[in-house]
């Protein structure tokens, strides 16, 4: 499957996911920046399975909250990934949301269904005290 990692996801986690899921295509929006950012979703869609996508991986909620991308994702047979976990600033930033991508995914890849479906990811714990425990010895 190919998937289209959008603008507002950092680029350099396509090429991660596609050292991890090797029998898929992670495609950065910024790798074809003319193509893809800065487009509006109405246009951007229509491209993406022009060029062979199977589903856009972002951060844009609003994209099925507004009734006209959403219709358009179903028309078009694109499922949709989001992460709508909180940003934080940074390497915490990156990190977190590389770490529930990558994880995520798999759960995303075991589900795929034929038709157009919405996959929504849950971030990663982003507290010290949830992600470790530390202690002298």
């Amino acid at each position: 499957m190919r998937f289209l990692v959008d603008e507002n996801i950092p680029h350099v986690l396509a090429a991660h996911l596609a050292g991890i899921y090797l029998d898929h295509a992670f495609v950065s929006a910024f790798d074809e920046a003319a193509r893809y950012c800065g487009v509006d979703d109405v246009d951007l869609f229509p491209r993406l399975i022009e060029d062979g996508f199977d589903a856009i991986v972002t951060r844009d909620k609003n994209q099925l909250a507004d009734a006209a991308e959403k219709s358009m994702l179903r028309e078009l047979g694109l499922r949709w990934i989001g992460h709508q976990a909180k940003e934080w600033p940074g390497l915490r930033g990156i990190v977190l949301t590389v770490a529930t991508l990558t994880a995520g995914l798999f759960y995303v890849l075991e589900d795929w269904q034929e038709e157009p479906h919405a996959y929504h990811l849950r971030g990663v714990e982003a507290q010290p005290g949830q992600r470790m425990k530390s202690h002298p010895i």
